[in-house]
């Protein structure tokens, strides 16, 4: 892919089907998330936060659909690419790390061991630190 220009959301609205009827969940969002920042969502609970990184992610459970709006990554409508083309793209180019009680990080753990074990999960290889040997993680 090209130079990272980060993802942008255009008037992006969310909809849950519930029996017959369509109800919106998030209504005409726009932002720009720019390479190489960490943002954070902050709002009330059920206020669409998660139901926004679940669309980007392509993660939305099978009643939720993106109803209107663009979700731009690296110039391409992510809305537009088929299956595959966004499998390539979904946690590898594209995560984000929900904070749910049950999966938040361990106050006891370091926290790169925790994120290396993600890496790990995920097929992501062991940086050339690990590799060598000179990494600050220590081996078990």
């Amino acid at each position: 892919m090209s130079v990272n220009k980060g993802i942008e959301l255009k008037n992006l609205t969310i909809k849950y089907r519930v029996g017959e009827e369509k109800h919106k969940a998030v209504d005409n969002v726009s932002l720009t998330l720019r390479p190489g920042k960490i943002v954070g969502l902050i709002g009330e609970s059920g206020c669409g936060k998660s139901t926004i990184m679940n669309a980007i992610l392509d993660t939305l459970p099978n009643n939720g659909f993106v109803s209107d709006g663009k979700i731009i990554y690296n110039g391409t409508d992510l809305l537009k690419m088929n299956a595959e083309q966004r499998r390539q793209v979904k946690w590898t180019e594209i995560a984000c790390a929900f904070q749910y009680a049950q999966s938040s990080m361990n106050p006891v753990a370091k926290v790169i061991d925790q994120f290396l074990d993600v890496f790990e999960d995920h097929g992501i290889h062991k940086s050339k630190e690990e590799k060598n040997g000179t990494s600050p993680r220590k081996k078990s």
